[in-house]
């Protein structure tokens, strides 16, 4: 297994997924992840996962801070990481 992630870049999305307007404030992109990682798992076949990830600049570039909301789950439906990001919003 290579050190190296592979990335596919960072294009212009809207910060919510089902926002019908064309706000393209953030950034979003894709991770290709091994399913194992040594001493974690085994896979012979060494098997990928793609990881959608988005980001949201800092507005404060001097000083910018990083927050990383993770998805989890079951019972924590997308609809709520609009009012998660809202209420995030008073960190910067």
């Amino acid at each position: 297994m290579s050190g190296q992630l592979r990335f596919d870049g960072w294009y212009a999305c809207s910060e919510s997924t089902f926002d019908a307007s064309v706000n393209l404030a953030a950034e979003c992109g894709k991770y290709t992840l091994p399913l194992c990682y040594p001493g974690v798992c085994s896979d012979d076949t060494r098997r990928t996962l793609d990881v959608f990830v988005k980001r949201i600049r800092a507005v404060n570039s001097t000083n910018p801070k990083i927050l990383w909301m993770l998805q989890g789950g079951p019972g924590y439906a997308s609809a709520d990481r609009t009012f998660a990001f809202d209420m995030s919003a008073g960190i910067d």
